[in-house]
């Protein structure tokens, strides 16, 4: 309806304003009229019919970035999930070594007493080293 609209209002203003020929005159008849007003109806299919076009372009186009938008975000989602995953295992692994640092620490500890009855004793690891913190507390 609205094709038909612009195109009436399209004649109409080429006719009230009189399409000249070639020789300079108007054309009033009503054969000439039909035919103006044909090409001025044709010109206007045809840019609607182009701009359908246009729209049907934007609108695969629209469809196609919705696409590629929703496998970005699964490709995010699953990354994330990896992350978290990762995560959680560093975690438990750093809990796991301190745990195996302590067991292990406590296990080449040793303690010496020096001649029994006078009570002095001095932690030593597996090397035989001293342990600092035994030796200031025997002092």
């Amino acid at each position: 309806m609205t094709r038909a609209f612009h195109a009436q209002e399209s004649l109409d203003h080429q006719v009230s304003h009189g399409k000249k020929e070639e020789d300079g005159g108007i054309k009033n008849s009503l054969t000439d009229q039909q035919s103006v007003g044909e090409q001025v109806i044709k010109r206007f299919e045809h840019r609607i019919e182009a701009k359908d076009e246009k729209i049907r372009l934007l609108q695969y186009e629209v469809a196609m970035k919705d696409e590629e938008i929703r496998g970005l975000k699964s490709e995010q989602d699953r990354r994330e999930e990896e992350y978290t995953m990762l995560r959680n295992t560093i975690q438990s692994a750093c809990t796991d070594m301190e745990k195996a640092v302590a067991t292990l620490g406590s296990a080449f500890m040793f303690r010496v007493e020096n001649r029994p009855g006078k009570g002095n004793h001095y932690d030593y690891d597996l090397i035989g080293a001293i342990s600092s913190a035994a030796a200031s507390i025997d002092k």
